[in-house]
């Protein structure tokens, strides 16, 4: 029995920590191969994993620049022109 898309959506999770049985494994591999916008998806999703993951790794900015940051979008704010209104 060939896994439907919403099995793969269901177990991806289980896939990517290897907690999948060999047969599982084997199923699921067979419908990425044969369904391309499951595979297209575990990609962007593995993809999105690993940066999420990089993220968390890096110590975050230091202060200093987390204000330096706020100051300027408050300032980039307040000198923006105002957004044309529309006229229904």
């Amino acid at each position: 029995m060939h896994l439907s898309c919403q099995e793969i959506f269901d177990f991806l999770i289980d896939y990517q920590e290897g907690k999948l049985s060999w047969w599982q494994r084997m199923k699921f591999r067979l419908h990425l191969w044969m369904c391309p916008p499951c595979a297209r998806y575990l990609k962007a999703y593995s993809a999105s994993s690993e940066i999420f993951r990089q993220a968390l790794e890096q110590d975050p900015p230091p202060e200093s620049l987390m204000e330096l940051t706020e100051n300027f979008l408050r300032k980039q704010r307040r000198d923006a022109p105002p957004e044309p209104t529309r006229k229904d």
